[in-house]
């Protein structure tokens, strides 16, 4: 009863794995969010905005708003962006992991 806030992260594959009844019965199981005159705060996260995520946003949040990051955009990744990759045996990685972040 004390529950403030909901974060539900990549809520477009919980509804594509077929779990949107699940998530309803869940949020009707919570304390009230503000649409039902409550205090709970609901954040839906998404990489893909979906027609299921916005109706689940529908079902259960007040005043949804739509926060999206290169909307404008032609291409989703930036195109200054570098992706590389290293093998590296188990045994290493954090030594790797460390390497890179202290060289970068």
């Amino acid at each position: 009863s004390a529950l403030a806030m909901l974060v539900l992260d990549e809520a477009d594959r919980i509804l594509d794995m077929g779990f949107r009844d699940q998530m309803i019965r869940i949020l009707d199981y919570l304390p009230p969010g503000t649409k039902r005159g409550g205090d709970r705060q609901t954040l839906l996260f998404s990489a893909t905005q979906t027609k299921k995520v916005s109706d689940l946003a529908a079902l259960s949040l007040n005043k949804p708003e739509y926060v999206g990051v290169h909307d404008k955009e032609s291409t989703a990744t930036p195109e200054s962006l570098q992706q590389n990759m290293i093998v590296v045996p188990l045994n290493h990685k954090l030594d790797a992991i460390f390497s890179f972040i202290k060289s970068h």
